[in-house]
């Protein structure tokens, strides 16, 4: 686990991504939930669904608000997957 989160400093955004999604699943680190939240602004789709379902496997219902703007999406797989995140966490 060390050596991934020396990954969450290297400069390459796709690195730090891959190594924030790891932790997120395999440690459910609670700390890596911004970084995930801002990852997803600037993230293709099927990284957004990466990060959904970190989220969701963090487990944290105190991100609701962000939450709730994914659901505003266009794309009715990201709004599923951001419904199925939140209730995870709700769940938890």
């Amino acid at each position: 686990m060390d050596a991934v989160r020396k990954c969450l400093k290297e400069k390459d955004p796709n690195v730090r991504l891959q190594a924030a999604l790891a932790l997120a699943f395999l440690a459910k680190d609670e700390t890596l939930q911004e970084p995930l939240q801002s990852f997803y602004k600037k993230a293709d789709r099927d990284q957004k669904l990466h990060i959904l379902e970190a989220l969701g496997r963090i487990g944290d219902d105190t991100t609701y608000q962000f939450y709730l703007d994914a659901l505003k999406s266009p794309s009715q797989v990201l709004r599923v997957v951001a419904a199925a995140s939140f209730i995870q966490c709700l769940n938890r």
